[in-house]
């Protein structure tokens, strides 16, 4: 703020002696050269004067300007106060809050271990009430628990592999459920075990640790589950006992991508749902389809017949 000057303490004494003063009777009044912006500005922002709707200025006493500067700096010292006690309840809430994040975190998602896991799908399954979507790679059933949920008049999605026609077990399980209403598609691989209920809870497989699954009940990560799962259900071919040609040719296909990737028997097997010596069984017929030797000449011949993204 610049110094009390000599021009600011002629306006303020010119201003209190006329009662008031427009800038033009200011600067004809005291004979400036110019109308005195600056120092009025700086009047102003002390307080002593004052500007009314007309632009006319008028002079406030000095004891009233204290008075006020007073009352602003205990207003100020009392919001000090208030924002010294919010910052330490603030800070009281904050072990609260983690500890409240850490335990929403253990509820939206818990990590069980497989068998844990089977009984609280069975818990779940008797407690769903509008659908449930199921994407199952292996031979291992949940069938009876979805018979129950068909009787009671939920939907039911399944979702398996090709192989699934073919093996025995795995295709009546599926056609049972199929003749109660459910909807059965499969697709060539299933990457994963998931199951998404009434659109509350998800469980899906615990990365690296086989023997655990991860059971969802955050909203929006049973969404994304969810998101997931329709991604490969609307790929899906509707099911049947036996292999169509385009359920045969996709199988096909990903064999060939896989072989085409150095993957093992076992891992091709694993991944499309089919025993290890059904896997090899469809390789040795694909090897001769393609006229090739080895499996590493499948692979190459694979690469070379599949057409690139850039094509």
């Amino acid at each position: 703020m610049p110094e009390l000057s000599d021009e600011a303490v002629q306006i303020y004494l010119h201003v209190v002696r006329h009662g008031g003063a427009t800038m033009a009777e200011l600067r004809e009044g005291l004979r400036l050269r110019e109308p005195p912006a600056r120092a009025t500005t700086w009047l102003t922002g002390l307080g002593l004067l004052r500007e009314d709707a007309a632009g006319r200025l008028h002079a406030i006493g000095p004891a009233l300007v204290a008075a006020e500067t007073l009352q602003e700096e205990a207003r100020l010292r009392l919001e000090q106060l208030r924002l010294e006690r919010t910052r330490s309840v603030l800070a009281e809430f904050g072990p609260l809050y983690v500890q409240a994040l850490d335990g929403w975190r253990e509820q939206a998602v818990t990590a069980v271990p497989m068998v844990e896991a089977e009984a609280l799908l069975d818990s779940e399954l008797s407690a769903c009430v509008e659908e449930v979507a199921v994407a199952q790679p292996g031979e291992e059933s949940i069938a009876r628990g979805l018979r129950r949920a068909l009787e009671r008049g939920v939907a039911v999605r399944l979702l398996c592999p090709h192989a699934h026609r073919r093996v025995a077990r795995s295709r009546q399980d599926v056609l049972d459920l199929s003749g109660m209403g459910a909807q059965v598609r499969s697709v060539a691989e299933v990457p994963a075990r998931v199951v998404v209920l009434d659109a509350r809870v998800a469980l899906v497989p615990a990365s690296g640790e086989p023997a655990m699954m991860l059971v969802v009940r955050e909203p929006a990560l049973v969404a994304f589950v969810r998101r997931v799962f329709e991604s490969y259900w609307t790929s899906g071919e509707q099911f049947a006992a036996e292999y169509s040609a385009p359920v045969l040719d996709d199988l096909r296909s990903t064999i060939l991508a896989m072989l085409a990737e150095g993957a093992k028997d076992e891992f091709i097997a694993r991944a499309i749902g089919l025993s290890v010596r059904s896997c090899r069984r469809h390789i040795a017929e694909i090897m001769k389809t393609l006229g090739a030797q080895s499996r590493f000449q499948a692979g190459y011949l694979a690469k070379e017949l599949t057409p690139s993204a850039e094509e």
